[in-house]
């Protein structure tokens, strides 16, 4: 685990001089202009036979877990240095024989610039979990798309732009009622303009739960584990329009505990109004 988080916080520290640009970005450092509206919508798709268990060893599982997801995602500059944030899944999980469709947990929030330049900017973000997701541990439910538990995050992030592109690392903490743990969140991303109409994306996200929750049954009578922690990596390609930038790419678990093995593409859109 201090490996992981080194190597994390090591690469945090070589994108931060390295990568570059953030306008139009679905970063959390920077803040819409007022009257500002910013939309992305991605469309994921994940699979895996595998998973990590408690001690991080990779095992077959006998179920193939699918997921599909459509994401929305929409800030708006409230003021210049205010934006409000709303993210909106719409998921369809498969495990074995069963099937859940529907929105997933909403996150609502905002993102406080607290200093700016030309170059970089810091800022405090900070969203509620709204449960709309079915319960794990319902027996009616079938399988969860959230954890129907009301939760919240706040963290800080920070963001540098160059003239080929930007970098942008965030790390905060999540909080959840009761199951399961909460976590310590943390990422970085960065873009690298090829030229003005093509740019490569990468990014690793971290989600290391701190067990402090609690185990539950879930519909299906299997022990959940009361938390798990995960580091995934993206790859894509921006491609960039006057009408909007368009994303695609590649993902996949690097290491885990407690989840899945998976492994994916995504492809969506990004827009000004």
């Amino acid at each position: 685990m201090k490996k992981i988080l080194l190597f994390i916080l090591g690469l945090s520290f070589f994108l931060n001089f390295w990568f570059l640009k953030p306008e139009e970005a679905y970063a959390l450092a920077w803040t819409q202009k007022k009257d500002h509206i910013n939309v992305t919508t991605t469309y994921y798709y994940q699979e895996g036979s595998d998973y990590y268990d408690n001690n991080s060893n990779l095992k077959s599982s006998p179920n193939k877990f699918v997921k599909n997801s459509i994401n929305t995602y929409v800030e708006y500059g409230i003021t210049d240095k205010v934006t409000a944030i709303l993210d909106v899944p719409y998921d369809i999980v498969k495990d074995g024989g069963q099937t859940s469709k529907g929105i997933g947990d909403i996150k609502l929030g905002i993102i406080k610039n607290l200093k700016t330049d030309s170059s970089s900017s810091l800022s405090f973000y900070g969203f509620g979990i709204i449960p709309t997701g079915y319960s794990i541990d319902t027996s009616n439910a079938g399988i969860g798309r959230g954890y129907d538990r009301l939760g919240a995050e706040f963290g800080l992030a920070y963001g540098k732009s160059f003239s080929k592109g930007y970098v942008e690392s965030a790390v905060g903490y999540r909080f959840y009622t009761g199951f399961p743990s909460d976590q310590i969140r943390a990422y970085t991303q960065g873009e690298y303009d090829i030229n003005k109409n093509i740019g490569l994306y990468g990014m690793i996200d971290a989600q290391l739960g701190v067990y402090n929750g609690r185990s539950i049954y879930s519909y299906n009578n299997n022990l959940i584990p009361q938390g798990y922690r995960l580091v995934q990596a993206y790859l894509g390609i921006v491609l960039k329009t006057d009408f909007a930038n368009f994303n695609f790419g590649y993902n996949k678990t690097l290491w885990g505990q407690n989840t899945g093995d998976l492994k994916g593409f995504y492809f969506g859109f990004n827009r000004n109004f």
